[in-house]
């Protein structure tokens, strides 16, 4: 295996020593067309420039560094642009490194109020969409050779970028997120890699330390080595499609087969999925309150065959109608239980439909209640005795939405049951009796 010569700007690895390994200043005039492949560590680059003054937060670099960092700058990404063009590859460490401010001289921003802002990846010849987040749960989801950096250095890497990417080659992504960290991009003939920085928790100078950063260095030589090895393998020309040899016709056939079978079971899949998801989502009357909590019980009412009705903005939660039954609906979601409050806001809106309608709406109060805790934890009354006599004067009918998901589930299992169901809802006066244990239709 060939040992390429590589260059090392802005980054931290010349004590080791390494064979054609070196090291040069982001700032120096050094020919990265005499290298194999480059690495830039993007931590801290701006440093070099400024003496730390900060301006909104960020660094803010003046005169006469404002005008060398642009000109370094941009003499880099011209060089890259010829490397990549002829086929050789540019690793990108992501490490901490913001955007600055700068401020030039006989500029018409001196004239502003605010100088202008210094994109930190300009010495690329891309465009990067990125946000700023830190962290070390990182999930792996690269093919050879790339799994293999991952693997070989998984114990120390760190991410300090998030990276909006489209048509790029993801290697990495935040653990449990869709959040890229890691990714290859194909620029003319070569490649730009980003890839993670090693931890800078890592006690510098210690034995782990030292062998992290040569395993490391180690990763991006060997890593280089097989993308290069790829290229040169390269794919057969085109007509060779055309003339089969030993089995490749059948194995060709077979191939398409499974393609379609794939293809099928993945609209399988896809419709499983939306069903499971409609079906979960019936568990927000559990867990939600305010907005998505009233969303899903007019979901709920609406398919038990209430008709909603058009309501004031900041008024009664529902309007309904069932049969000839008019209804008034206040919906709660509380960490605790449900509060004479509530029972008043709910004839508040009875008392202004009476008066609207000159008839009296059946008044239903709905609670999600204890909505933080688990459904088997839920042992404390959610409609407490203090609130009863109350209601009770008001002939108001109080359900958890654990009972109406429980009398929604009953009713769709069974719709023989549905009228009588319903009517006894309507009917009650007070807490309402049924499915007290949720048990029979909510299971663990």
């Amino acid at each position: 295996m060939r040992t390429p010569k590589i260059l090392g700007l802005n980054t931290n690895f010349e004590f080791l020593h390494y064979p054609n390994f070196h090291e040069s200043m982001f700032s120096s005039t050094v020919s990265l067309l005499d290298y194999d492949a480059v690495i830039i560590d993007s931590s801290n680059l701006v440093e070099q420039y400024t003496d730390r003054k900060k301006y909104k937060n960020k660094y803010l670099v003046t005169e006469p560094d404002a005008s060398q960092m642009k000109e370094d700058f941009e003499h880099i990404r011209k060089q890259l642009d010829e490397l990549l063009k002829s086929g050789r590859n540019v690793f990108i460490i992501v490490g901490h490194s913001e955007n600055c401010y700068c401020r030039y001289e006989n500029s018409m921003f001196d004239l502003l109020d605010d100088p202008p802002e210094f994109k930190i990846y300009s010495f690329l010849p891309i465009e990067l969409t990125l946000e700023r987040l830190a962290g070390k749960e990182i999930e792996f989801c690269g093919s050879t050779p790339f799994n293999t950096f991952f693997a070989s250095n998984k114990e120390n890497l760190a991410y300090h970028a998030a990276f909006k990417v489209q048509k790029e080659t993801v290697l990495a992504k935040i653990c449990r997120s869709d959040k890229v960290v890691s990714f290859a991009k194909k620029y003319n003939k070569g490649l730009l890699v980003f890839l993670p920085s090693l931890d800078s928790e890592l006690p510098e100078g210690t034995p782990r330390w030292q062998n992290a950063s040569k395993q490391f260095l180690k990763s991006i030589f060997e890593l280089d080595n097989q993308l290069l090895l790829e290229k040169e393998v390269g794919r057969l020309p085109e007509w060779t499609d055309n003339f089969h040899i030993l089995n490749e016709s059948d194995a060709i056939e077979e191939t398409k087969q499974v393609e379609r079978q794939i293809e099928a079971l993945k609209k399988k899949l896809s419709e499983k999925q939306a069903n499971l998801e409609q079906i979960i989502n019936y568990k927000r009357l559990l867990t939600e309150t305010g907005t998505p909590l009233e969303n899903i019980v007019k979901q709920v009412l609406c398919e038990l065959g209430f008709e909603l009705c058009p309501v004031e903005e900041k008024r009664t939660d529902i309007i309904a109608k069932y049969g000839d039954t008019d209804i008034v609906v206040e919906i709660k979601g509380v960490s605790k239980s449900a509060a004479e409050k509530h029972a008043a806001q709910l004839e508040k809106w009875a008392a202004e439909f009476l008066e609207k309608h000159d008839h009296q709406p059946k008044a239903l109060l709905i609670v999600n209640g204890y909505n933080t805790m688990p459904l088997d934890k839920r042992t404390e009354e959610v409609f407490p005795d203090q609130m009863l006599k109350y209601c009770k004067s008001r002939e108001q009918a109080l359900i958890t939405t654990t009972q109406l998901l429980c009398l929604f589930i009953e009713i769709k299992k069974n719709p023989d049951c549905k009228e009588e169901r319903i009517q006894e809802l309507l009917s009650t006066i007070g807490r309402y009796s049924r499915y007290v244990d949720h048990t029979e239709f909510i299971t663990k």
